[in-house]
């Protein structure tokens, strides 16, 4: 039986991908085990990480309960199959380096982000579902997390957010951690 209500919880890829596990249950390496299927629950919040958002299917690992396993070995049900090849596309092979013949020389001049605490200013401000906030000032946006920046950052925007750019109006995040971007009466929805 569970302790708490929630087992673990992953962030999606833009947020970092990270997953976390509740230390106080009584985790078991396999479904023979006294406890919770470690596995069973590391694959389905590792589907969050990489991107995946909850299945309708019920049979699908990333439907919204953990599935009860019968011994049989885990596999990926063809729902999750597919929603990761929409993400990531349907596997090229990597063993040439063709891509990398095309890429034209590095003549981007260096450039320094902007110091929010310097001229305290920001464009924009919102809070992640985990409670960190995230500050855009220019092109660039900085985590603030358990009262400090993140030493990561800042990071450039569009980078993490393909199709946004810089000096922000407005965003907002929702609770299904789809951030919604907002610039001189525009909206980009990632």
């Amino acid at each position: 039986m569970p302790c708490g209500r929630i087992l673990a919880h992953a962030f999606f890829p833009r947020y970092g991908g990270d997953v976390h596990f509740d230390a106080s249950e009584n985790w078991s390496p396999n479904k023979y085990g006294h406890g919770l299927d470690l596995y069973a629950v590391a694959v389905h919040e590792i589907g969050h990480a990489l991107g995946l958002k909850h299945s309708q299917e019920s049979s699908a690992i990333m439907a919204p309960f953990y599935q009860s396993y019968t011994g049989e070995r885990l596999h990926l049900h063809q729902d999750d199959i597919q929603a990761l090849k929409r993400l990531y596309g349907h596997g090229e092979s990597l063993e040439s380096n063709e891509g990398l013949k095309n890429c034209p020389p590095w003549n981007e001049q260096w450039h320094i982000p902007p110091n929010i605490c310097e001229s305290f200013h920001l464009d924009a401000i919102t809070t992640l579902s985990n409670g960190t906030i995230i500050a855009f000032y220019g092109e660039y946006f900085y985590q603030y997390d358990k009262n400090f920046f993140d030493f990561n950052f800042p990071q450039r925007i569009d980078e993490y957010w393909k199709g946004v750019e810089g000096d922000l109006d407005a965003v907002i995040t929702d609770s299904d951690g789809d951030s919604y971007f907002f610039k001189n009466y525009h909206t980009v929805i990632v």
